[in-house]
């Protein structure tokens, strides 16, 4: 992906000519960590913006690609006031579709929202995900695994999901079925069962049966990718 926000504070950080290392006093990190983040080879968690905005005198939206770059007030618990109200940003956590069958098999899906400084972290607003957020289940991203181009979603694309949000009928959601995932178009069925379509159009039955947290689950609606994702038929 490309590397805005690390593009960006780079950018800033010479504009006020500060050093790496005086930069990283600023904000509380090392300098290797402020080399790692101008790099891409690390991001900042959610909780360094604040601070990054203010030292660079950029506001957040135009660190994370807005165009605006002049600073706006902020508070410190990612809420950032503008002249129409409130923008507030969601950190979310990318995994990899590895990483979501060694979560499930190790009966450890709760560590699925958990944040570390090694992990690799997008941000978006909350106006981007248009939707609600459940705390106890946040916004994450997978990897794609494959194209699927019909839908918006490139290799190697991180597709977001939220669980909060309800997948209908012919939306794109992520699903489990046995101990795979995999990003399918959903068509629910009044009689309990669930078709999957794939993005070449071929399908696969979920009997009724089968259609519990056991064998399958739909963890979400697929938000947004490099691209917009195209739901219905």
């Amino acid at each position: 992906m490309e590397n805005i926000l690390g593009t960006r504070i780079h950018k800033k950080r010479i504009e006020k000519k500060i050093t790496q290392e005086k930069f990283g006093e600023i904000v509380g990190v090392s300098k290797w960590t402020i080399i790692n983040w101008e790099s891409g080879k690390r991001i900042p968690l959610a909780t360094y913006l604040p601070k990054i905005s203010s030292a660079l005198g950029a506001s957040v939206n135009y660190l994370l690609g807005e165009e605006d770059g002049f600073a706006k007030p902020h508070t410190d618990d990612g809420v950032h006031k503008t002249a129409g109200g409130e923008y507030s940003f969601v950190p979310i956590v990318v995994r990899s579709f590895e990483d979501m069958e060694r979560l499930y098999n190790g009966l450890l899906m709760k560590e699925l929202y958990k944040m570390t400084q090694e992990d690799e972290l997008i941000f978006l607003g909350k106006h981007i995900l248009k939707s609600k957020i459940d705390d106890s289940q946040p916004p994450f991203a997978v990897i794609a695994e494959v194209s699927c181009a019909g839908w918006g979603i490139v290799r190697g694309s991180r597709v977001v999901v939220n669980p909060a949000e309800r997948a209908e009928s012919m939306d794109v959601a992520l699903i489990r079925y046995h101990n795979k995932f995999a990003f399918k178009k959903i068509h629910l069925i009044p009689d309990g069962s669930v078709e999957l379509i794939a993005e070449d159009g071929k399908t696969l039955n979920i009997p009724a049966e089968e259609n519990d947290a056991a064998a399958f689950q739909i963890y979400g609606k697929a938000i947004c990718a490099l691209s917009n994702i195209i739901h219905g038929v």
